[in-house]
């Protein structure tokens, strides 16, 4: 019991920092984001005992994996499908086999709908900014990208920083629309 404390703190202590940005790059607030991060360690406890023979990096795999999937749960709590949405997703449901395919669809749909707008009100050096620190999504670390790409880690810090406020406005403003669309 010991042990799988001291392997829960030492995986916690690690991938904290890199999951909560993992998760506000895929669109969570802040708050979101923490909730995220502290869901994801608690399905680690609850399934330690399968999880625990897998090896150093699959655990980081699973954490990225698991991560990812209650980023979409987070964004699928704000997203409301419209009655076109869901006549064409009826239509891909025909053709489809299996429930997870068509969930699958819908994230993909949905988060690829938020980074384009995201995007699009980027300025060029912020795209590009943007396409460094998404690397950190894959599991890079600052220091990696530092060298990867010939800037500072301090500089590479900040960007991620600026580009985080500014999506925090962007998304903000994304939802509040969509919010009086509803209305």
């Amino acid at each position: 019991m010991e042990e799988e404390k001291e392997i829960l703190t030492d995986l916690f202590n690690q991938y904290h920092t890199p999951l909560l940005n993992f998760c506000k790059l895929n669109g969570l607030t802040e708050a979101e984001a923490e909730d995220a991060v502290a869901e994801t360690f608690c399905r680690l406890w609850t399934n330690y005992r399968k999880i625990k023979r897998l090896k150093p990096l699959q655990h980081k795999k699973w954490l990225y994996r698991t991560a990812k999937n209650v980023c979409y749960e987070k964004i699928r709590e704000r997203i409301r499908i419209v009655d076109e949405d869901i006549e064409d997703i009826e239509f891909e449901f025909e053709l489809m086999s299996h429930k997870n395919e068509i969930e699958v669809l819908i994230e993909n749909e949905a988060f690829e709908a938020i980074k384009k707008q995201f995007l699009s009100e980027l300025t060029d050096s912020e795209k590009y900014a943007f396409q460094i620190i998404s690397n950190l999504n894959s599991g890079f670390t600052y220091s990696e990208l530092s060298k990867r790409y010939n800037i500072s880690s301090s500089t590479l810090k900040s960007l991620a920083k600026r580009l985080r406020d500014k999506a925090k406005i962007i998304l903000n403003d994304i939802f509040e629309k969509q919010d009086e669309n509803k209305m």
